[in-house]
C-alpha cells in the first residue's frame, strides 16, 4: 500500500519515503525478480530470502 493509503492525520507512514509509489514500483521489479528465482529453484520466496539473509556477511 503507497502512502496514499494511510491517512496522514493518524499514520506516521504517510510521511515516510519508503511507501511512496516510486519506492513500491521499483520494489515491485525486486519482488518479480525474486518470485523468478524462487520458480527456477523450486523454493518460495521466503525461502529465497532466508537464504540470501543467511548467507550474508558482515
Amino acid at each position: 500500500m503507497a502512502a496514499e493509503g494511510f491517512d496522514a492525520a493518524t499514520d506516521y507512514r504517510a510521511s515516510m519515503p519508503q511507501f511512496t509509489q516510486e519506492v513500491y514500483e521499483k520494489n515491485d521489479a525486486l519482488f518479480e525478480f525474486l518470485r523468478r528465482i524462487a520458480a527456477e529453484h523450486g523454493a518460495t520466496t521466503g525461502q529465497i530470502s532466508l537464504a540470501w539473509m543467511l548467507e550474508k556477511r558482515p
